[in-house]
């Protein structure tokens, strides 16, 4: 029986005493001189540690409920009761409540401060939402801009294929009128040729001054016989359509005779005379229509080349024939 009591006198102090680690709710037991036991519940440290327990931190600097402010331990040693003058509350309690008032106030502070970034934030928010309401508006107008530019793409695009196909139509009508003018610049250079083909051209015969057509041909039939020994009687029977001087006078020289011829054949007969006239400074040649002219020139050096190394060559009205084979340019 005395060992059971033991156990539980033990028991009980083991449940009184509190394991600071483990944050056990602790009552003060303290003996006092008469013998008497009496317990007190310090309420400062058991929310300090309710404090530590939910925070899991052992001292909370900034915790209002500070003991060492609210009471005085009274020391094991003495055996006083806990509601004795020496372990009352000190006299502290209005520097406690300054305390309590700061950290208000920097709480209200902190507060504030959130409050007003809080406001910024709306404030930032009501600028977000104009901001896209603005781009929304920006991008319905973009938009509309972007379907009516399609729009006039369109049409443009069609407006460009038209214009190609009516360009390309105009330029293939543009060729074949440069080829038209071409085949007409041609027919028109042989009519001129045809209307010359009974011409012959002389060179260097001296003119009188205020000489007239008829004294010119007079001075021509005296050439024929003179300078290409063409007998009298048939120089009397070539006919002529006219005779005259061609071009305005030149200063040191004299004007070409022309002489249209009315038979083809006579014309031929007379110009098959031109070798009587090698050495002297006379001519005599047919004539042709400026551009024939031309391309009779661009040909002479070729036939000179080939006359040169051996070859038959002539030039028959603007076409260069070399050992009979003509010559295209």
């Amino acid at each position: 029986m005395g060992n059971k009591k033991r156990n539980k006198t033990e028991k009980r102090k083991n449940s009184s005493e509190g394991d600071n680690n483990g944050h056990t709710l602790k009552a003060g037991r303290y003996r006092s001189n008469s013998g008497s036991n009496s317990s007190q519940l310090l309420l400062s440290e058991v929310l300090n540690q309710a404090n530590s327990t939910l925070y899991e931190k052992d001292n909370l600097e900034d915790s209002v409920f500070d003991p060492t402010l609210y009471h005085t331990k009274c020391p094991i040693t003495e055996n006083k009761p806990l509601n004795s003058e020496n372990c009352r509350p000190k006299s502290k309690m209005e520097t406690n409540n300054d305390d309590i008032l700061s950290y208000l106030k920097k709480l209200d502070t902190k507060i504030t401060n959130v409050d007003s970034k809080l406001q910024c934030l709306e404030n930032l928010e009501r600028k977000v939402d104009n901001f896209d309401q603005e781009l929304k508006k920006i991008w319905v107008k973009l938009h509309d801009m972007s379907t009516t530019m399609n729009e006039r793409i369109t049409i443009v695009e069609d407006k460009t294929e038209s214009i190609d196909f009516v360009l390309s139509q105009t330029t293939s009508k543009l060729s074949s009128l440069e080829k038209q003018k071409d085949d007409l610049h041609n027919e028109v250079t042989y009519l001129q040729a045809q209307s010359m083909r009974n011409n012959l051209v002389f060179t260097n015969i001296p003119e009188a001054p205020e000489e007239k057509n008829e004294d010119t041909e007079v001075k021509l039939r005296s050439f024929l016989v003179d300078k290409m020994k063409i007998a009298q009687d048939q120089v009397d029977k070539l006919s002529f359509e006219r005779v005259h001087r061609m071009g305005h006078n030149r200063n040191g020289g004299y004007r070409n005779i022309v002489a249209k011829f009315t038979l083809y054949k006579e014309k031929e007969f007379v110009r098959k005379q031109w070798k009587t006239l090698m050495g002297t400074p006379f001519f005599v040649n047919e004539q042709l229509p400026k551009e024939v002219v031309d391309k009779r020139k661009r040909l002479l050096p070729r036939m000179k080349a080939a006359r040169e190394q051996g070859k038959t060559s002539w030039i028959s009205y603007d076409t260069l024939y070399i050992d009979g084979k003509p010559i295209r340019d």
